[in-house]
């Protein structure tokens, strides 16, 4: 049976007429999706805000910005810091020979004050000789002489940094204007190997019967903890609160081996006593909250470029599908994820951190331990809670556990001084008059 063209036409122009009838229905339903979500997503963010702000919050990030130090009286400053102090901008000359150095460090014979275990020079002497060739004078010779020997090639620049460490000021030139994005930040590497090498070469001075350059070198690594000090990351404290644990370490072992003098002893009960950890944690939660936000707000609300935020750890945009993806994402879920992550921050936080002085306990630790990744919400609304809540318990541990080291250790100096001026120890704590026993407690 032929049929007509006539009806060919016409069933034709009723098919056009149902498809454009449907997508017209879904792209309505598309845009309404949009702009509901869109909406519900910005009403719920403004009302956060609110809340934040009523509750003494600053979302700024500009606020947390430290106002720039001189140049004269900054440590920092100084042209070896300069070559490898930063990230990105390292001078590869200056660089391998802090390297080079750091390789003749045998961490096995490291002392650990925790365990009570001093720096073994035997097992570090054996293990220097058998895999450096540095053209060591004959045996028999002090170990520590031979580290002393393995690092003369970068004592030059451990003495400008000795000489510098007495300036009062302490802080990095990096670009803060813009909130995990400055090309120009802060070599933490850096830092570390240079504490390392300071630290070693500290229990060296030591065992020589040197002091005085022992404390010297213990100094700087409080002043390279120092350079941290009011920076507006996590990252930044915590390697900040490293290397004052570092620092314990030289300090220790001179004790348990009576080597330091009342000098030495007061010089350290000063570093001991101007480190306040604890206080440190909720102002950089409260920054890196602030950055967060300026770098969620910038790209996924103010822009449409939300993959510069989510695909920041790949090496570029290459995969246009997955671009494409996180653009069609409606802004309100980006709202929404703010709000969660907000509520998460504010919830995870110990009310007790907000008092004077600031305090945690073992029991509020544990207690986030089991938490925060119970309560850490999931779907649409989750993705920013998920990657940018930090390990609140890790972090709150351990810097608890340093400060009650270094609160102990200034303790320590005004027994053995107290020891050293009397012949004998006092009857209580209480006759040191220690200006920081107080902030030890609940600590």
């Amino acid at each position: 049976m032929n049929t007509s063209p006539l009806a060919n036409t016409s069933r034709r122009s009723r098919l056009l007429r149902r498809t454009a009838f449907v997508l017209a229905a879904l792209l309505t339903l598309i845009a309404a999706f949009y702009i509901i979500e869109n909406w519900r997503g910005r009403r719920a963010w403004d009302n956060c805000q609110r809340e934040l702000k009523a509750k003494g919050e600053q979302l700024d990030w500009a606020a947390y910005v430290p106002a720039r130090v001189p140049d004269e009286q900054n440590f920092i400053k100084i042209p070896l810091l300069e070559a490898v102090g930063y990230r990105n901008q390292v001078n590869t000359n200056v660089w391998q020979t802090v390297e080079d150095a750091r390789q003749h460090l045998v961490w096995d014979a490291w002392v650990d004050s925790q365990t009570g275990r001093k720096l073994d020079w035997a097992q570090y002497q054996n293990a220097l000789r058998a895999r450096a060739s540095l053209n060591f004078p004959p045996l028999p010779q002090e170990p520590a002489a031979d580290l002393l020997h393995a690092l003369r090639g970068v004592e030059p620049q451990l003495d400008e940094l000795r000489a510098a460490s007495l300036k009062p000021l302490a802080q990095f030139d990096i670009d803060r204007t813009a909130p995990f994005e400055g090309s120009r930040d802060v070599n933490l590497v850096a830092l570390r190997s240079l504490s390392q090498l300071l630290a070693y070469h500290a229990c060296a001075e030591l065992a020589l019967g040197h002091p005085e350059k022992a404390f010297a070198d213990v100094r700087v690594i409080h002043r390279l903890s120092d350079g941290l000090k009011g920076e507006c990351t996590l990252v930044a404290l915590m390697i900040h609160v490293a290397l004052q644990g570092l620092a314990l370490e030289p300090f220790w072992q001179g004790w348990a081996e009576g080597r330091w003098t009342d000098r030495e002893l007061a010089g350290f009960q000063e570093l001991f006593g101007r480190v306040d950890l604890l206080p440190e944690f909720a102002p950089v939660m409260r920054a890196e909250r602030a950055g967060i936000t300026e770098l969620i707000e910038k790209y996924g609300i103010r822009g449409n470029e939300f993959w510069r935020v989510t695909m920041r750890g790949e090496p570029g945009p290459k995969d246009q599908w997955k671009k494409l993806g996180w653009k069609l994402i409606p802004r309100g879920w980006i709202c929404q994820n703010l709000v969660s992550y907000h509520q998460c921050m504010q919830a995870f936080t110990p009310a007790s951190l907000q008092s004077a002085p600031p305090t945690v306990s073992p029991a509020q630790v544990n207690d986030l331990r089991e938490r925060v990744p119970r309560e850490i919400p999931g779907g649409p609304y989750g993705w920013l809670s998920q990657r940018a809540i930090p390990n609140f318990a890790k972090a709150l541990e351990t810097i608890a556990r340093i400060q009650t080291f270094v609160s102990q250790a200034g303790i320590v100096c005004a027994l053995e001084r107290c020891r050293k001026v009397r012949g004998q120890y006092p009857d209580s704590l209480a006759e040191l008059n220690c200006p920081w026993m107080s902030s030890t407690a609940g600590r």
